[in-house]
């Protein structure tokens, strides 16, 4: 499977809540880093800390709606940009975030 091939079933199984398909498309030794200013930056390595990243967003907000919409790829490297609608648990505001993700693939798996 190729690299654009591994980020779509990524966002394809984050998207179902199919956490189980999205780890295993992971290199044991993930390196996984959210920057900005919310309640969820930081770096996290391997699929525990992963997790932990993911359980930290849901704890923060409530998403309604998460997708790429474009995919740049070279090689090892695939770019994705996309958007996210979403609630703030706490206050219950709409939260909407146009993002970027930068991904490494190492041995046909998700390694950063």
């Amino acid at each position: 499977m190729g690299s654009l091939d591994i980020a779509k079933e990524g966002y394809e199984a984050f998207s179902r809540g199919d956490m189980a398909k999205f780890m295993a498309l992971c290199d044991d030794d993930i390196e996984w880093i959210y920057y900005g200013s919310v309640p969820w930056p930081g770096s996290f390595r391997g699929h525990g800390e992963v997790m932990r990243f993911f359980g930290i967003l849901a704890g923060a907000i409530e998403i309604s709606a998460f997708g790429p919409d474009e995919f740049i790829v070279s090689e090892d490297d695939v770019a994705v940009t996309g958007r996210t609608s979403a609630r703030i648990q706490s206050s219950r505001a709409l939260y909407e975030n146009r993002w970027a993700h930068f991904m490494k693939m190492r041995n046909g798996k998700l390694a950063r």
